[in-house]
């Protein structure tokens, strides 16, 4: 019988010292009647790196009926990291088992990463006055040669199928638990644009998929996606470029179902190639799959 393992850990931040260093601890217990011996890892968020943290002890035997076992967590974040609020998770899975059939997470735990000082340019005034002037000439310059009665350029709109995107060379998986990135036909009475879907077939949390993608010119990009839903799929959430855009995705529903444009968010993008990545988070309780369906994606250049 497979451990239902309870994660807790001691709070919901972690907070980094000036060093970028911390501790906190994680609380796995046993609530079965048989010991059982648990492999505590740290699940990193999106953006996050598993190289950043350490853990005292990984593997324990836990007595059952509440049996519990504390594990200490060591976060060292590289200098040079992008400031933000990242997160991380702890699991717990048997050690006699797959990852993806005993492995339960703790809540989300919150980190922040602040930015690095820079020194200060000791010729500041120098550089006000030039922007001050390259502001002025630039104003002259539109009020001399614009054209009069010249319509707005219209925003660029670039509507991608997932699947196509998938199946470039330089797409990658991560995962430890081995998974699968396929193309699905329409089925179970969902039809797809053009047919097909992406389907990522994800065993664990932290699996994740990377592909690229393209704008025309730079600006801000409203970023919306086609998702399906399923009773096998999982919680997901996308990074540009390593950087977490939107909100968690929650793909379990009872039926196979097509969800419309779901905004995820706007993003500031160069003209050129990116990077955007598919992150599992999690599952819900009702299913047992780590599984992933995204039909279109979508980039809207906000109008200035």
């Amino acid at each position: 019988m497979t451990t239902e393992w309870a994660v807790d850990a001691a709070a919901e931040h972690l907070t980094l010292d000036a060093q970028q260093h911390g501790e906190l601890t994680f609380t796995v217990s046993n609530p079965g009647t048989a010991t059982d011996i648990a492999v505590f890892a740290v699940v990193p968020g999106p953006g996050a790196q598993q190289s950043w943290f350490t853990v005292d002890e990984p593997q324990r035997r836990i007595p059952g009926r509440n049996g519990f076992a504390s594990f200490l967590v060591r976060a060292a974040v590289p200098p040079g990291t992008p400031p933000g609020r990242y997160e991380l998770y702890g699991r717990a899975s048997s050690a006699d088992t797959a990852p993806e059939e005993s492995a339960r997470l703790s809540g989300r735990v919150t980190f922040d990463i602040a930015a690095q000082e820079k020194k200060k340019f000791p010729w500041l005034p120098v550089v006000i006055g030039a922007a001050v002037l390259v502001l002025v000439l630039s104003v002259v310059g539109y009020l001399v040669f614009r054209s009069p009665g010249k319509p707005p350029v219209a925003a660029a709109v670039v509507t991608d199928e997932a699947e196509t995107l998938a199946g470039q060379d330089d797409t990658t998986i991560s995962s430890g638990a081995g998974a699968v990135l396929a193309t699905q036909d329409n089925c179970c009475n969902i039809t797809w644009s053009g047919g097909k879907q992406l389907f990522f077939q994800g065993h664990a949390a932290g699996d994740s998929l990377t592909m690229s993608f393209t704008v025309p010119v730079d600006g801000d990009y409203d970023f919306a996606a086609v998702r399906t839903t399923s009773l096998d799929y999982a919680n997901t959430r996308f990074l540009i470029d390593n950087a977490v855009v939107g909100s968690v995705f929650f793909g379990y529903s009872p039926q196979g179902a097509l969800t419309g444009w779901v905004p995820e968010g706007r993003v500031h993008l160069t003209a050129g190639q990116h990077r955007l990545t598919l992150f599992i988070v999690g599952k819900n309780q009702a299913t047992t799959a780590f599984y992933a369906g995204v039909d279109q994606l979508r980039f809207t250049q906000v109008p200035k």
